[in-house]
């Protein structure tokens, strides 16, 4: 392997590297951009505090993603200012791998310095503290594997010669921007692991686990869901978009950031369905609908079930049926997940502040009506039985023409993965 001596790019990051590393120069490494701060936080709180992790630093790639965590008392360095910081970047677009790119210069520098790292991406939930189990390795990397290759996302990388020619490489590759850093770095580890320069550890993928092998093949769609009480590290991957990690965060209680008052708020009320009655596609989405449409109109948060798939066979959340991302651009803020009350930090006041209101005896109602029958209904959570057997119209003939032109685009169909 040729020799290399590249430069520290940016010797201020050093500087706050050498401040944040334990006594043995390893540092927790996590970019975040604008679009992607409420996940960070969210990974603060449920893995690095509750593990007792003090050497970390977040990079941002925007001066207001590091200004909203150090307000939380989060350690986070400003690293460069990207035009595209407070934007979700669409996979491989170019804004894509030029923000995952930097993931690269940024472990290139700590490298350089002798300090070694833990590179993790927020998505990612620690059940354990990481590093004791993974620093018992000599390896120069150790990974989180993705069934056929590394996966970049959540790796430690030992800071030695053959690790800093290995990053060099890799920066090579990218920096044109026409290669992501997962395939360079799986390409450039595989080369000189065949001619023996290099050792890549592949974390036991039981305790490590990317998010097919949690969610999917661990069949934990729900909390509660197979509890896997080994975990160490469960990345929330293979699947597409921010607004669906986030869901499935949620319905496995996996999120616990209540910014908005999300979780305990003492003002918000709620209304929720029955859908032991609705089993194909269309009577779910009209019993959705419905709801929606009654939360709209009573203003309450509407709180999701768990829908049916396969012909009504099984159990499934709403990303098996609808695509999220699209769901958020109308409705963000006005639903909540099927698991929402059982999350701990939902009040006992809300969870025991129940009603059923029974639908079953009629088939038309305008939004009239439904204030009059059920708008002074003081229970903190008002639960409909067999919304989809109703039709609903708004007294205003302009505001239903665009509720229900909404309700349609916003209920795109769609699969688990949000491949659509």
């Amino acid at each position: 392997m040729e020799k290399v001596e590249p430069r520290v790019s940016n010797p201020r990051f050093v500087r706050e590297l050498l401040k944040q590393t334990d006594d043995n120069f390893t540092i927790l490494l996590a970019l975040v951009d604008t679009s992607f701060v409420d996940m960070a936080f969210n990974f603060y709180i449920t893995s690095i505090k509750p593990c007792g992790i003090n050497n970390y630093l977040f990079v941002g790639v925007s001066t207001a993603a590091c200004d909203y965590l150090r307000r939380k008392g989060i350690s986070c360095y400003t690293y460069i200012e990207d035009s595209d910081a407070d934007v979700e970047s669409a996979f491989n677009s170019p804004a894509f791998l030029r923000k995952t790119n930097l993931r690269t210069e940024m472990i290139l520098d700590a490298l350089l310095a002798g300090i070694t790292v833990l590179q993790t991406d927020v998505d990612v939930i620690f059940r354990k503290n990481p590093f004791p189990e993974m620093l018992v390795s000599d390896s120069d990397i150790s990974v989180l594997w993705d069934y056929s290759s590394i996966n970049a996302g959540f790796l430690l990388i030992r800071a030695n010669e053959r690790t800093v020619w290995i990053y060099d490489q890799v920066k090579k590759k990218t920096r044109s921007y026409t290669m992501n850093d997962q395939i360079a770095l799986d390409y450039t580890v595989n080369a000189c692991s065949v001619y023996k320069y290099c050792r890549m550890t592949v974390l036991e993928t039981s305790r490590f686990q990317n998010g097919k092998s949690y969610f999917e093949d661990g069949h934990r769609i729900f909390s509660g869901d197979n509890p896997c009480t080994n975990c160490v590290v469960i990345h929330n991957n293979y699947i597409v978009s921010k607004s669906a990690k986030v869901y499935r965060f949620k319905e496995n209680h996996m999120w616990y950031n209540n910014e908005n008052e999300y979780y305990t708020s003492q003002k918000n009320n709620y209304i929720t369905f029955d859908m032991s009655e609705a089993f194909t596609f269309e009577e779910q989405r009209k019993a959705l609908a419905n709801a929606l449409a009654f939360g709209q109109i009573l203003g309450r948060i509407v709180i999701l079930p768990k829908f049916r798939c396969e012909n009504g066979v099984k159990l499934c959340a709403m990303n098996s049926l609808f695509k999220i991302s699209q769901f958020d651009k109308f409705f963000l803020n006005r639903y909540r997940e099927s698991t929402f009350l059982s999350h701990p930090q939902v009040p006992s006041e809300v969870t025991i502040s129940t009603k059923q209101v029974s639908l079953r005896n009629i088939t038309v109602i305008t939004s009239n009506n439904i204030i009059q029958y059920f708008g002074v209904d003081e229970s903190r959570v008002l639960f409909l039985q067999s919304p989809q057997k109703i039709n609903i119209r708004f007294s205003n003939i302009r505001e239903d023409d665009n509720f229900w032109r909404n309700l349609e685009m916003a209920l795109m169909p769609c699969d688990y993965r949000q491949f659509c």
